[in-house]
């Protein structure tokens, strides 16, 4: 591949192993290179625990989280007696990330039990040898949702469509990101060649409207809240969206457990689970007063007039997986060169199926 990048700010990376390495060694205390066999298929464990019969003590669960597309992951933590278990089952220890990568460098280092995490970085980290399943969806890009990951030009410069990508500039978060796809899938829906007839420029979210506006970059890449504070500042059109390239709806954050944490505790990841599902649901019944609470919790910093007037993207009541579409997006991002064939790990592997939401 000789696809151009570049990065205007170089993302903060943990010293030691890192998820893109082939493996880690187990003299730096890391958790890799486990092959557990867990699969989609095997049966739901979840489905025959009795909830009602707790331990003595609740289990700590070290969750490492982000700061975007999350919001009902942090929603159980800012208001726990939306659940039933926290407190019983489990308690949470919950610890923000800004990066995909960052997160699963303190997995390896023995100090998270769980993750959430784009797809592309799902699997980059579980190729490399990282023993984590996925056990729930967080938040999708889909037709359906209010929002889909959006990216945006100048009004007056020309840019109005994919079809007007070549020779331009684009930002994107990282190389191999999710970000990164979208926009190599927007470039060669316009019949133009995503390795060269369009650059694309590494910057973190908050960074990406000044610099589109001061011209370092020509399209800028923009989630909630940042699309509706750029939007309200004027001057900016649409140029495509995250299934514009793609053409199908696809996974943006998922949940992935420990697989040694989730075989030792199956019933406080299912437990978990349970209260997932009732603060997704929860939220999406609630939503502005579900963004209150997490700025008043200080998960948030936006203002709240601004954060209640944001769209939201698309979250599944029951959290499950979707494994075919799952694979459709790991062979697409194959195909752009996001992820390298021998990172190719089929979703089945990838997402467990032993401890998983019940409908």
């Amino acid at each position: 591949m000789h696809t151009r990048s570049r990065r205007l700010l170089a993302p903060l990376l943990a010293a030691g192993c890192v998820v893109a390495a082939a493996g880690c060694s187990d003299d730096n205390n890391t958790r890799a290179g486990a092959d557990t066999g867990v699969s989609a298929n095997d049966e739901n464990q979840c489905e025959s625990i009795d909830l009602a019969d707790a331990p003595d003590e609740p289990v700590t669960i070290r969750l490492g989280h982000g700061a975007a597309a999350e919001e009902q992951v942090w929603l159980m933590a800012a208001n726990p007696d939306i659940g039933e278990y926290d407190g019983v089952w489990y308690e949470l220890e919950m610890r923000q990330f800004r990066g995909n990568e960052e997160r699963f460098v303190a997995y390896q280092a023995g100090e998270l039990d769980a993750v959430t995490s784009s797809a592309p970085t799902l699997v980059s980290a579980v190729s490399s040898g990282v023993d984590v399943s996925a056990v729930a969806s967080i938040s999708q890009e889909a037709a359906d949702g209010e929002f889909r990951t959006t990216y945006v030009a100048l009004e007056g410069s020309g840019i109005e469509s994919p079809e007007d990508l070549e020779g331009k500039t684009i930002g994107i978060v990282d190389i191999g990101s999710a970000t990164d796809y979208w926009a190599k899938t927007a470039v060669a829906s316009a019949g133009l060649d995503f390795e060269s007839d369009a650059e694309y420029v590494v910057l973190p979210f908050p960074a990406q409207e000044e610099a589109l506006r001061n011209g370092s970059i020509d399209v800028a890449v923009m989630v909630e809240p940042f699309y509706t504070m750029a939007m309200e500042q004027g001057g900016l059109v649409e140029v495509f969206d995250s299934l514009t390239g793609p053409g199908f709806d696809q996974e943006l954050i998922s949940l992935a457990f420990d697989n040694t944490f989730r075989e030792e505790n199956p019933g406080v990841v299912c437990a978990y689970l349970a209260d997932l599902q009732a603060a997704t649901e929860w939220y999406l019944e609630n939503e502005d007063e579900a963004k209150q609470i997490l700025v008043d919790e200080g998960y948030v910093s936006t203002p709240i007039e601004v954060y209640q007037a944001a769209g939201d993207w698309l979250r599944d009541p029951d959290a499950t997986i979707d494994v075919d579409r799952l694979d459709e997006l790991i062979d697409s991002m194959i195909e752009y060169g996001v992820l390298q064939e021998d990172q190719r790990v089929p979703a089945e592997q990838l997402v467990a199926g032993d401890t998983a939401p019940t409908a």
